[in-house]
């Protein structure tokens, strides 16, 4: 049962329908503008050469979806349609619904950030550490050579 969102502040009106209810999106063929054009960036000259680049169209709602990340073409329309359906959620389900296996992908990242960035601070503390005791060892050989040369030059002044 769709819940009614006409009275809720920010929405337009239309029936939201609860995250727990999202609603399988099928695409047709009919609805849908495929184009392929040459790709561009990195990646050599197949990559330039080929139209390997997707550009996929959703006619009834006006969604464009670019799908160039990787150099095989059935590849790019298979990843193509998988956006586009994501779009078509979101755009039906009111906004970005995150599903579980997103929200493990984006701990993990977070997860890795910041045990790269704990390995690098303990990296250069390290490096400090090192830098310190061996500019403390330098300014003390330093120190008792200066306390040489004062107690030879004292020598000399009797």
């Amino acid at each position: 049962q769709p819940v009614d969102s006409s009275n809720v502040p920010g929405s337009k009106g239309s029936p939201a329908i609860p995250s727990h209810l999202s609603l399988p999106i099928t695409l047709v063929n009919s609805d849908l503008n495929e184009s392929f054009v040459r790709g561009s960036g990195g990646g050599g000259q197949k990559l330039q050469k080929t139209s390997n680049c997707v550009i996929l169209k959703h006619l009834p709602t006006g969604l464009v979806i670019r799908s160039h990340e990787t150099r095989s073409l059935e590849q790019n329309r298979r990843l193509a349609r998988k956006k586009l359906i994501k779009k078509l959620e979101d755009l039906v389900n009111g906004g970005h619904v995150e599903s579980v296996k997103e929200k493990r992908e984006r701990v993990n990242r977070d997860r890795a950030k910041r045990r790269s960035k704990k390995k690098y601070m303990e990296l250069e503390a390290k490096k400090n550490a090192s830098q310190n005791v061996s500019s403390a060892m330098h300014s003390r050989s330093s120190k008792h050579y200066d306390d040489d040369e004062r107690i030879g030059d004292d020598a000399f002044d009797v």
